[in-house]
């Protein structure tokens, strides 16, 4: 399992809490500096993360071009999510979130993350929520927010990540 800890100091196996698990704690193993891996026993199921989030890249293109800019926004950012969660998973890790620069940050210790895919990933987190709730502004509701040019920045970003992503899986990253 994959657990974002930023806790330096912390060494060998105990319980820490996880940043983005609503204050559960997770038993983590220390084996790199700032982050914490342990190896998922669950299925190995990259393909299946990685069809989804491909599909989620085709809805996010159909609601862009049906105006739902909001929508486009939400399915780039849930594509790059699942997109990177088919890579964790093929190195057998669980994550945990749904920071696309935090997963990013962890998979830059293994490979190399240039700086226009973080700027991506930065640019898709803001999309997870305020994307669909009302509350992510002082007033209006999303649909009154998001345009055109933010959803094709979205599916920019969203292919970029799909792209990256897929090299890796094929050994080619």
């Amino acid at each position: 399992m994959v657990v974002l800890n930023e806790k330096e100091g912390v060494a060998g196996r105990g319980f820490l809490k996880h940043p983005f698990s609503c204050g559960g704690i997770i038993e983590t193993e220390r084996v790199m500096p700032g982050y914490s891996w342990r190896v998922s026993s669950m299925p190995e199921r990259s393909a299946d993360w990685l069809k989804q989030a491909k599909r989620d890249y085709e809805v996010a293109e159909a609601m862009m071009r049906d105006g739902f800019y909001e929508w486009a926004c939400f399915a780039a950012q849930q594509s790059a999510e699942k997109a990177l969660k088919a890579v964790f998973q093929k190195m057998h890790a669980l994550t945990l979130g749904h920071s696309l620069g935090e997963f990013l940050k962890i998979l830059g210790q293994k490979v190399t993350v240039d700086e226009e895919m973080k700027d991506c990933a930065r640019a898709l987190d803001r999309y997870y929520i305020p994307s669909r709730y009302p509350n992510g502004f002082s007033e209006g509701s999303p649909m009154e927010y998001f345009t055109e040019k933010e959803a094709h920045h979205a599916l920019f970003c969203a292919r970029r990540i799909l792209g990256f992503c897929e090299g890796i899986l094929v050994g080619k990253g």
